[in-house]
């Protein structure tokens, strides 16, 4: 058993050994934020709320997609210089310093931000479903498209090239965004170059994009770099390097008051931390005057409503307007096919507990904890009835079927015998008549487990469905007519045996001998002398 957000892709699916899907959690991923507020001088109402954390943070798909493709001047730039990059003319340095975050965030014209906690997102690694979620929340929205294609915003923004979904404009000549990406790359080649110390031998290595904003392992601990404020960053130099490699120290962590740090995460790991989650605009929802929702317990299960009416796995994420843009909802994912009986009791009694006791809300072992939203009724219902087919899958079997790349649950014939029965060739069994003896397969070594056997894939346009009780007839007539054949007694023996002369063994036979007969000599000298034996001088 697995978790997924997605369903497992067709191709790498076993027609033999299908996967029952039950929903588990209704959470959601976004922009977590901790910003502290550091008024400007000139801003006498601002300073009384000085070091106190900004509560709301309004982004749209496209503000986003600026962080994350290291769009602003200040993602790509360090040692106070800046990568000759023509389409940096018109773009600002930070989100804080950006028109269109400012009009939807007023009150950041009153504010000082640290500038590169503010130009890009500290970042989960790894591919996940999550990071395609977000990706194609932006990639469905037609202003944010337009600007990752390459057309500037009304301020003269531009996508940093190597993100561009253009492929002539992107420098890699591929279109950024085809297919979905399930990571957050960073992709700009920048490095910055320090000068040589003339005090020290040591040559200072270049710094990178991923050195002063530095990946995170989880979405998990990108929420405690927004807690802690420390990002691991390695842009401050050491004063006395001893090698290349300490060249460069971790930059200090951010103190009270003064933290400024952004970064993609879930529900549930903000609200452990107590951190603050943007509220999002809606794929699609580009006007003046915008909708941003935050992901409370009611926006989650709203962000469900729109797909009432569909399939028991659904693709994410869902737009809907009167719900949170970035909805997860994850499945377990069980093949019980392969599972004995004891392990589908298991599976299906922690199904039912996780949408049953596990649905409430609470802090003790067990309970929802916060940043989840309890399951609808109609999830828990489908969440049950698989836990129901996965402790007994015999539905599972109804007849033998060939590949399918519906999404429907494809299904197997029962195991014959007890026996390993070989599967047939297309060529070799016709979908509408039973296979003969004389089309029997090559012999194969017998298992005493039993198995199944797999279908020929079916045409484009006929159906592949074989009766069980012919299959059944099939199989036993294939097994009975199966020829015994025993291998060449010739064959037993891997490699040639070389005829060795009986001399062979004469050598180690003579080296024992001397070995025994040394440790004799040692014994007998280190043995006590008998009493009143006297050796005299010259013999007497």
């Amino acid at each position: 058993m697995t978790v997924v957000s997605r369903k497992v892709d067709v191709s790498v699916r076993d027609p033999k050994n299908p996967i029952v899907y039950a929903p588990l959690t209704l959470s959601g991923v976004g922009v977590g934020f901790n910003l502290e507020r550091s008024p400007r001088s000139d801003s006498p109402a601002a300073l009384q709320l000085a070091g106190i954390r900004v509560a709301e943070l309004n982004l749209t798909p496209r503000l986003v997609a600026k962080l994350l493709t290291q769009s602003y001047g200040l993602s790509v730039s360090v040692g106070n210089t800046t990568p000759p990059y023509e389409w940096l003319g018109q773009n600002p340095g930070d989100l804080g310093a950006d028109p269109d975050f400012l009009r939807f965030n007023p009150e950041f014209t009153l504010l000082l931000q640290s500038p590169r906690p503010m130009a890009s997102l500290s970042l989960p690694s790894g591919s996940s479903d999550a990071a395609r979620q977000v990706w194609k929340w932006i990639l469905d929205d037609a202003e944010a498209a337009e600007w990752l294609s390459g057309v500037p915003d009304e301020w003269g923004a531009r996508v940093n090239p190597v993100y561009s979904t253009n492929a002539g404009l992107n420098p890699f000549g591929l279109a950024f965004g085809t297919p979905i990406p399930e990571t957050f790359p960073k992709s700009d080649p920048y490095c910055y170059a320090p000068p040589a110390s003339g005090s020290s031998p040591i040559v200072p290595p270049l710094l990178c994009g991923t050195d002063w904003m530095p990946y995170t392992r989880s979405f998990s601990s990108a929420a405690d770099v927004l807690s802690s404020g420390f990002t691991g960053a390695r842009t401050t130099p050491n004063p006395f390097p001893r090698s290349t490699s300490d060249y460069w120290s971790r930059d200090a962590r951010q103190g009270p008051g003064g933290k400024t740090q952004l970064a993609i995460t879930d529900t549930a790991s903000a609200a452990r931390l107590g951190i603050q989650m943007a509220r999002l605009s809606a794929s699609g929802d580009d006007g003046t005057t915008r909708e941003f929702l935050p992901p409370t317990q009611q926006a989650l299960i709203d962000g469900l409503s729109a797909v009432d009416d569909q399939p028991l796995v659904v693709s994410r994420p869902v737009v809907s307007t009167s719900g949170y843009p970035l909805t997860s909802l994850t499945y377990a994912a069980v093949a019980p096919l392969k599972l004995d009986a004891q392990a589908r009791i298991e599976y299906s009694a922690f199904i039912r507990f996780a949408v049953g006791e596990g649905q409430k809300a609470g802090v003790d072992s067990g309970e929802l904890p916060a940043g989840y939203a309890p399951l609808p009724e109609r999830l828990v219902q489908e969440a049950n009835a698989a836990a129901q087919m996965v402790e007994s899958p015999d539905s599972l079997r109804p007849a033998i079927v060939g590949p399918s790349t519906s999404d429907t649950l494809p299904t197997t014939v029962p195991a014959a015998s007890a026996e390993q029965v070989p599967a047939a060739s297309p060529s070799q069994v016709p979908a509408t008549s039973p296979v003969q003896p004389s089309q029997a397969a090559p012999s194969r070594p017998r298992s005493p487990s039993p198995s199944i056997a797999a279908a020929p894939p079916a045409g484009p346009t006929e159906s592949s469905v074989v009766p069980e009780a012919e299959v059944a007839e099939s199989l036993d007539a294939l097994a009975q007519s199966e020829p015994t054949v025993e291998p060449p007694a010739s064959s037993l023996l891997p490699t040639p045996v070389l005829a060795l002369a009986r001399s062979r063994y004469a050598v180690p036979g003579i080296g024992f001998i001397a070995l025994f007969s040394a440790l004799g000599a040692l014994e007998i000298t280190k043995r006590p002398r008998r009493p009143g034996v006297q050796v005299l001088e010259g013999g007497k």
